[in-house]
């Protein structure tokens, strides 16, 4: 295999030589800790060499050299979005030249079913999680995400993860990976944490501890770490063109104008050039100012700021013609066109502007926006900065001030260019870096936040995934993965759902609405985030506008979980009460869409009046829908009144009572529903009533739920005992489907025997729970042969109450002779009652089957659970025992998923 064709071929270009010089390392195993590459020079192809070098170790029998999934973390969402465009365009072709067909084939070799040779997946926004990155845990994967996505799920705390999968993910992130930290001199707290990780694992001796590397163009010090650099000798002469770029630096001093007037005069000198400009200002405030300024000139401007709405901010990163051109750089506008952003376009965007006018920032902030400009070189480029030192002090951090005024005396050290410029070019800035003495660049960069020191009983506490209540020393994940920063003021989200008025009824009990919260989540393009006093603002102001009316509202929790139900009036007179407004710190407000508050550029703004802006089906993967009995009449609605538009032209409609929503005839409930998912080709994933008769009530009396419908793939991962399939599986026929799996797992892991054979015993046994009468009354089986899953026929949960059936399971197996005498006796059981989130390390009372054995011997084998949790972590380590259950339960809903495609043959044929 030659690296230099297969790279071409995977890229559609031809490597570097440092970039040949890093496969030649990590074909031998050797991962550097820290990667410091100019901008520009393509850092992201660590991704592809990465791949390369895991198929060579694979052809010389050394697949273990390397780890199979790569986790590329980045603190900008619009990076990742880029990201993942180079990496799906990479894994097209990978999938179909004919010249990579020994890298797919050695890489496909790795895996353990059969299908891409590359699983891609992203977590965060409209792109987030197609699950592939956890179907096939031998399969090579890349996953790309925030920190705030991929480092909550590490500390077994993912946002917005349920009980089920916070440890699954844990393990499936935290054991044979290579995390690479893009631009990691803006996050030390997160780089610190990952370490603080990988020393943890490697002392508690993980089977596959996770490989750490940091890139960045700027880094602020290698302290002592094995670094990766470019060497003199391999500057070729494209790279020189690159890092010689004529970029001319001029600084210009704050006049008597406002910041935002002078930098939009600065803006508009190139108005009748023809030009690409960019602007960068420190705040949304000022950038909308400029972007109004700018657009009252008749030129086409673009608008990007961290507090944008996830889903806006996709439609501009996608659709917008400014923006996409900026991102071209052979593009040519017919007239000037501009754009306008935040710190949230400054890094690691392939931005390539003609000119820039911005702010003052510090040393590392200028040094990413200066990159954004002429980035291939061969043209001359202005850069024009506004120094407005000593101005706007008011609630700066002194910090950051002296950051700034250290700044210019460092930037006036660069060679001149012209009369009144400086040499702004990649090679002059990385001369520049190299000059400084250590204290220099600390002075002169953003002011970092202290690391929140992480303990190994803090990872303990994490660990315990099925208490789901607060834990005395289990504090929120946040500081720990960004620091306890001072210079940046809490922050609050804010939403918008449709079904809120219906879920803030006094019918619908919390535990309900924490279920539903966990069923639909709340994706990342549904949020917006601000300052938590101006939030609190808005919120004020949108209040004094329905102040003729209450409005219920939502709060959740830092973790994306549900914590109370009020009116937004109530919350403001909370807020009134508290000066900092502590209590929203981190949480998400979620408003009823038609309360209105989102502006046209997906920003929050009390004056605004769309109604229409309830994104959670946007990604196409859920529905949310009504379904009602009236008057023996069942019918149904989508709660989006656009969805109806996707019901086929036969069914019968009635016009709603408002007549803005049309309801669908069916003859029965199960009808209904069965409708709803055939004409959206998706599957019940989860019931939650909205009102039920009580059994005394008249026949006629209304009953109406909210049920999610979800695509497949998803229904399957999230809640694989749910599956709409017209035969479901037996008992018998779903555990000889996932031992099947678990095998093929393993031995495609290259597990050790003793290992392979305790994950094959968990399977045989890990579902024998759901053979007892009250599971199957549950799924309303009576009297047939014990069934798995419940079809379209549906589960009772309440039916259960609270019995679970891996706990069944679980006694079950204590019972067998050859699982007694197994070595790996502990983690055998253990796999079968964690596979479902639980025994993290207990099981609730309720969990018990009061029908088998007593009371006390279910008491006594549930403590044990407890004490066996604690051995098995220290056995195999936090992580490690995660993974091995990640394992097992990979191949559970493998199996579910071949089931519900009908991928085996059942005994009546009618699969």
């Amino acid at each position: 295999m030659n690296f230099q064709d297969q790279f071409e071929a995977l890229t559609g270009y031809s490597p570097y030589e440092w970039q040949i010089r890093l496969f030649e390392q990590f074909a031998k195993g050797e991962i550097p800790q820290v990667c410091s590459i100019p901008t520009g020079l393509g850092k992201t192809s660590v991704i592809p060499i990465w791949l390369i070098a895991l198929a060579f170790s694979s052809q010389e029998g050394r697949a273990d050299r390397l780890p199979r999934r790569l986790v590329y973390i980045v603190n900008r969402r619009t990076v990742v979005d880029q990201a993942t465009d180079l990496v799906e365009q990479m894994n097209y072709r990978l999938k179909s030249k004919e010249e990579l067909g020994v890298l797919r084939e050695a890489l496909q070799g790795l895996a353990a079913s059969d299908g891409s040779p590359l699983a891609v997946s992203t977590l965060r926004g409209e792109l987030a999680d197609n699950q592939e990155w956890k179907a096939d845990p031998a399969r090579p994967a890349v996953i790309i995400g925030t920190i705030d996505m991929t480092g909550s799920k590490l500390l077994f705390s993912g946002y917005g993860d349920g009980r089920v999968g916070r440890a699954h993910h844990a393990g499936l992130i935290g054991q044979d990976a290579l995390i690479v930290h893009d631009e990691a001199h803006l996050t030390p707290p997160f780089s610190g944490l990952l370490q603080a990780v990988r020393d943890e694992q490697t002392k508690s001796g993980d089977m596959r501890p996770i490989h750490v590397m940091e890139l960045s163009a700027t880094p602020a010090s290698a302290n002592g770490k094995d670094t990766f650099s470019l060497l003199d000798g391999e500057a070729q002469p494209e790279i020189r063109q690159r890092l010689e770029a004529q970029k001319t630096l001029r600084l210009h001093p704050a006049g008597n104008a406002k910041l935002e007037e002078q930098i939009a005069e600065l803006a508009l000198k190139w108005k009748d050039s023809i030009a690409k400009v960019l602007i960068y200002v420190r705040t949304p405030e000022n950038a909308g100012k400029i972007a109004e300024i700018l657009s009252k000139k008749s030129n086409p401007v673009s608008l990007l700021t961290g507090t944008i709405r996830g889903h806006e901010r996709d439609q501009l990163v996608k659709k917008d013609d400014v923006y996409r051109m900026f991102l071209t750089p052979e593009a040519k506008p017919e007239q000037t066109v501009y754009l306008v952003s935040t710190s949230a376009g400054e890094v690691g965007v392939d931005w390539d502007a003609d000119h820039l006018v911005c702010d003052l920032m510090p040393l590392d902030s200028m040094i990413q926006r200066l990159g954004r400009v002429n980035r291939r070189g061969g043209k001359e480029s202005f850069l024009d900065c506004v120094v407005d030192l000593g101005k706007e002090k008011k609630g700066a951090v002194k910090d950051f001030e002296a950051a700034r005024q250290e700044t210019i005396k460092i930037l006036e050290r660069l060679p001149k260019r012209g009369a009144d410029g400086y040499d702004a070019s990649p090679k002059a800035l990385t001369q520049l870096l190299e000059s400084l003495s250590e204290n220099e660049r600390r002075q002169a960069f953003s002011p970092q936040p202290d690391k929140a020191a992480v303990t190994d009983i803090l990872f303990d506490a994490w660990s315990l995934t099925s208490i789901t209540q607060s834990l005395p020393g289990r504090p929120e994940v946040a500081e720990f993965l960004h620091g306890l920063t001072t210079a940046d003021p809490p922050e609050t989200y804010v939403a918008w759902r449709d079904e809120v008025r219906l879920l803030c009824s006094e019918a619908i009990h919390e535990e309900a609405l924490s279920e539903w919260f966990e069923r639909c989540r709340l994706e990342t393009r549904e949020r917006l985030r601000d300052h938590t006093k101006q939030v609190f603002n808005q919120l004020e102001a949108l209040s004094n506008r329905h102040i003729n009316g209450s409005l219920p509202i939502i709060l959740l929790n830092s973790r994306g979980e549900f914590e109370r139900k009020l009116t937004l009036q109530k919350l403001i007179e909370e807020g009134k009460n508290d000066r900092e407004k502590s209590f929203l710190f981190y949480r998400t407000v979620i408003l009823p869409a038609e309360a209105g508050g989102l502006s046209e550029h997906g920003m929050l703004d009390a004056k605004a009046k769309i109604t229409e802006i309830d994104v959670a089906e946007a990604g196409g993967d859920r529905t949310r829908v009504i379904l009602e009995r009236r008057d023996n009449e069942y019918r149904y609605r989508f709660l989006l009144s656009w969805k109806a538009q996707e019901i086929s032209e036969e069914t019968e409609v009635q016009e709603g009572e408002t007549g803005t929503r049309e309801w669908f005839v069916c003859d029965s409930y199960r009808e209904a529903a069965a409708k709803a998912t055939r004409d959206l080709n998706q599957n019940v994933s989860y019931i939650l009533p909205l009102r039920e008769p009580a059994e005394e009530e008249e026949e006629e009396t209304i009953a109406n739920y909210l049920v999610l419908l979800e695509t497949q793939n998803r229904a399957v991962i999230d809640q694989s005992e749910r599956i709409a399939m017209r035969r479901p599986p037996t008992v018998e026929e779903h555990t000889r489907h996932v031992t099947e799996h678990i095998e093929k797992i393993a031995r495609a892991l290259g597990l050790p025997e003793e290992l392979q054979t305790a994950l094959r015993l968990a399977a045989n046994y890990h579902d024998q729970g759901k053979s007892r009468p009250v599971w199957q009354r549950a799924i309303q089986n009576i009297n047939g042969e014990p069934l798995a899953k419940s079809g379209r026929k549906g589960m009772n949960s309440r039916r259960l109450g609270g019995f679970r059936h891996e706990f069944a399971s679980l006694l079950e197996a204590m019972q067998d002779s050859g699982i007694s005498g197994n070595t790996h006796r502990d983690l055998i059981l253990h796999l079968i009652a964690a596979h479902h989130g639980r025994a993290r390390p207990h099981f609730d009372p309720d969990a018990f089957d009061p029908t088998q054995l007593p009371t006390q011997a279910q008491e006594e084998a549930a403590c044990e659970v407890m004490r066996r949790f604690s051995r098995l972590q220290l056995q195999f380590g936090r992580w490690g025992l995660a993974w091995l259950e990640a394992l097992l339960r990979c191949a559970d809903i493998a199996a579910s998923q071949a089931e519900t495609e009908g991928c085996y043959p059942v005994k009546d044929g009618t699969r």
